[in-house]
């Protein structure tokens, strides 16, 4: 049986370990010694959450040790305009992301592009977002993509 809040993993992988069994190592333990808060926005569309989404959550709350990870959901409206048909309703896609143990808070919903005010008002110091934002013609292109962190404030 599987609790609320867990992962499955593999019979010889324990909570701390890595898919190779190896101990999972947060490299940034002493980078915030004065465990000011850091808050960490994340947004996605979150459509039939998977394990990938969980990983980039938990990637993303585990960036230093007194972390707020903001999620900002997508629309329906930006999500079928800039990259195409989703399953679930923007409500049904909130509600999940309510019961992640790694989330905090969350934008619902967020706007695609985020701005300096948007910044603002949600006192975010860091964005964690792919490098290539959606767009109508990137269904044709395959390039690959990779997590990048904005420091926003110093």
């Amino acid at each position: 049986m599987i609790k609320a809040n867990s992962v499955q993993m593999s019979e010889s992988q324990g909570p701390d370990q890595n898919e190779n069994g190896n101990e999972n190592v947060n490299e940034n333990d002493n980078k915030n010694n004065d465990n000011k808060t850091v808050r960490i926005y994340a947004d996605g569309i979150y459509d039939l959450l998977h394990l990938g989404h969980m990983r980039q959550l938990k990637q993303a709350k585990h960036m230093d040790k007194n972390v707020t990870l903001i999620v900002g959901v997508c629309s329906d409206i930006d999500t079928r305009k800039f990259k195409g048909q989703i399953v679930q309703t923007l409500d049904e896609r909130t509600e999940t992301l309510k019961h992640i143990r790694w989330v905090d808070e969350i934008v619902s919903p967020c706007p695609w592009v985020i701005t300096p005010d948007f910044v603002e008002k949600h006192q975010i110091n860091y964005v964690a977002h792919d490098d290539i934002p959606y767009a109508n013609n990137q269904k044709k292109k395959k390039k690959k993509k990779r997590k990048i962190i904005y420091n926003l404030k110093k």
